[in-house]
C-alpha cells in the first residue's frame, strides 16, 4: 500500500520552440503557467502458490483536480 503526492511544475516561460534530430522543420508548443498537484494512492496483492507459480494484482493512480490516471497490472509468473 502506499500514498503519496505528486506535483508538477511547468518549465520557466510558456512557449517552446523545437525541431526533430534530422529535420529541419520546427515546431512550437505551449505550457501552462501553473502548477499541478496530485494524490497518487496505490495498492499491491501478491499470492505464492508455490515456487515456481505466483500471481500478483497492481492497482496505481495519480488523481487530481483536472487529471486522472489509473494503471491496473495483473502479473501471472510461472518459473520453469
Amino acid at each position: 500500500m502506499k500514498g503519496s503526492w505528486v506535483c508538477y511544475r511547468p518549465l520557466s516561460g510558456n512557449r517552446f520552440t523545437a525541431n526533430l534530430a534530422g529535420f529541419t522543420d520546427t515546431f512550437t508548443v505551449f505550457s501552462t503557467s501553473k502548477a499541478v498537484n496530485a494524490i497518487a494512492p496505490g495498492v499491491e496483492f501478491a499470492f505464492l502458490f508455490n515456487q515456481r507459480v505466483s500471481i500478483s494484482a497492481c492497482y496505481e493512480a495519480e488523481l487530481g483536480r483536472k487529471r486522472q490516471e489509473q494503471d491496473v497490472t495483473l502479473n501471472l509468473d510461472w518459473r520453469f
